[in-house]
């Protein structure tokens, strides 16, 4: 459902129970429900050295306006209301002491945002978070990408619901 702009009243006007619901009952809900979305990966996805990727989601934590489906596209959140949205990620990568490791937020494919973390030359999983506000209309699509140049494929871990994942929270 989606916020609708509030009628101004005039005096001697006439309430209809469907002009209370969309401006009264119907925004109170939106204020209590915003539109939001969490979606994780349930098993290791690889990532091809050197190549940015497309996470594929396959579970929904929570999904309040069908930004998500696990079937088709499943790599992407679509917006279904426009407005500003806090997008947030997070990528695990499987241990390996080689080469750096990336995430960035694509919009309708095009790179918006990204973060690098530099190999510290350690055998140990490394971990890229990455966030940003960005203003959208209904029909942009956002991905969540991972990059890696180990020298060979490398996996994104799937350990807990919270290694692999990927939010939107409308702000405003």
């Amino acid at each position: 459902m989606a916020w609708t702009t509030p009628k101004t009243w005039v005096a001697a006007s006439i309430l209809t129970a469907a002009e209370l619901n969309t401006h009264v009952r119907d925004n109170e809900n939106q204020l209590r429900t915003p539109s939001q979305v969490k979606v994780r990966r349930s098993a290791t996805q690889a990532i091809t050295t050197a190549t940015w990727q497309a996470i594929n989601f396959t579970v929904e934590d929570y999904d309040t306006n069908s930004f998500h489906d696990n079937v088709t596209n499943n790599t992407r959140l679509t917006i279904s209301e426009a407005g500003l949205y806090l997008f947030t990620g997070a990528c695990e990568f499987a241990s390996n002491a080689t080469g750096d490791r990336g995430l960035a937020i694509t919009k309708n494919a095009g790179v918006v945002f990204q973060a690098i973390q530099l190999n510290d030359a350690a055998s140990i999983a490394h971990a890229v978070n990455i966030s940003a506000v960005l203003a959208c209309v209904a029909s942009d699509y956002f991905e969540l990408r991972a990059w890696q140049n180990s020298g060979a494929n490398l996996n994104v871990n799937s350990t807990a619901d919270f290694t692999v994942w990927f939010a939107a929270n409308r702000v405003g």
